[in-house]
């Protein structure tokens, strides 16, 4: 199976159950294909499956193959969606450490590959991971460096980003900043629609400190 013919079987079989999908995943994946996009596209569309579901450990055992050997395959972005996928996965297991060492690595296949729309969205993983561990200060620092590439990126980025930068600089003290960081959230990149819970929560926290 080609390239385009999987494109065009995976839009077929998206109409199916769950559980027909999955079996035309696994089946493809049995078959001993070359180290090819196909076998990319597979595993992540087989992967997400199971993080839908909360199968976190499943989503790993599948998506891990690809990432121990992906300098075997070809480039393509859906090798950085395997990627940031083990790396949620990992992350919704409590394993920061690790999630971050995916979204590092794919944040450099990134940069080896001037996909410069994907470096907010890196940074701003590896952020997350930092605030998980409460070290505010390192997750303000990725945050910076995702709002230096904003630019390159969906606008709706800018609402995750400012939150999170938000959210760190309030366990930090530093009211004055996390309002302004907030308030350009909501403002000039919508939050309130794009992240609304977040955006409830961190509000809420911010104006009872705020007194």
């Amino acid at each position: 199976m080609n390239y385009n013919d999987f494109l065009t079987r995976q839009q077929q079989i998206k109409k199916l159950s769950i559980a027909e999908q999955k079996n035309f995943y696994e089946q493809l994946l049995k078959k001993k294909y070359d180290k090819t996009e196909v076998r990319i596209l597979a595993s992540f569309y087989y992967g997400q499956l199971f993080y839908q579901e909360g199968n976190f450990r499943k989503t790993i055992e599948i998506i891990e193959p690809i990432i121990v050997d992906y300098q075997s395959y070809p480039y393509t972005p859906k090798l950085l969606s395997c990627f940031n996928l083990i790396g949620v996965a990992t992350h919704c297991e409590t394993e920061y450490n690790v999630s971050r060492f995916f979204y590092e690595t794919a944040l450099k296949i990134a940069m080896e590959n001037d996909e410069k729309y994907y470096y907010a969205f890196e940074y701003n993983n590896i952020a997350l991971t930092y605030i998980e561990e409460q070290n505010y200060e390192e997750a303000l620092k990725s945050l910076a460096l995702a709002e230096d590439v904003l630019k390159d990126c969906d606008e709706e980025m800018g609402a995750y980003i400012y939150i999170n930068k938000s959210i760190s600089l309030q366990k930090l003290n530093r009211l004055t900043e996390a309002l302004k960081a907030f308030e350009l959230g909501v403002s000039q990149y919508h939050a309130d629609t794009i992240v609304p819970d977040d955006v409830t929560r961190c509000a809420a926290t911010l104006y009872y400190k705020l007194e």
